[in-house]
Formats: C-alpha cells, sequence, structure tokens
C-alpha cells in the first residue's frame, strides 16, 4: 500500500505542475500572436504602400502609350 500511496503522490505532484504549465502556456501564446499580427500588418502595409504607386504608375505609362 505505501508503494501505491507514493506513485499517487508523485502523480499528483505531476499532474498539478502540468496545471500551471497550461495555464502558462495561453498567456504566452497571445503574447507571440499579437507580435506575429504586428509584423504582419506592418508588412501589408507596407508593400501595400510600395506596390500601389508603383502599379499607377505603370498602369499610368500603359495608357499613355494607347
Amino acid at each position: 500500500m505505501g508503494f501505491i500511496e507514493q506513485n499517487l503522490v508523485e502523480i499528483r505532484g505531476e499532474i498539478g505542475q502540468l496545471r500551471t504549465e497550461i495555464g502558462q502556456m495561453p498567456s504566452e501564446l497571445t503574447a507571440e500572436m499579437r507580435t506575429t499580427l504586428r509584423w504582419m500588418i506592418t508588412t501589408m502595409v507596407a508593400l501595400f504602400g510600395v506596390v500601389m504607386p508603383v502599379w499607377m504608375w505603370v498602369l499610368g505609362a500603359v495608357l499613355k502609350l494607347r
């Protein structure tokens, strides 16, 4: 019986540790997702700011040639 009780104590400790780790994961993931989202938005805005003027210039040049 002592052996079984010792194993149960160890298992309970591991379960408690896993619960703590799982509780910390969402905050870490949220911070990482926010950082990724900021980079994505910055990249899209920068690309749009570069591509649109170039596209308008190309379109204007093509229409001017006709």
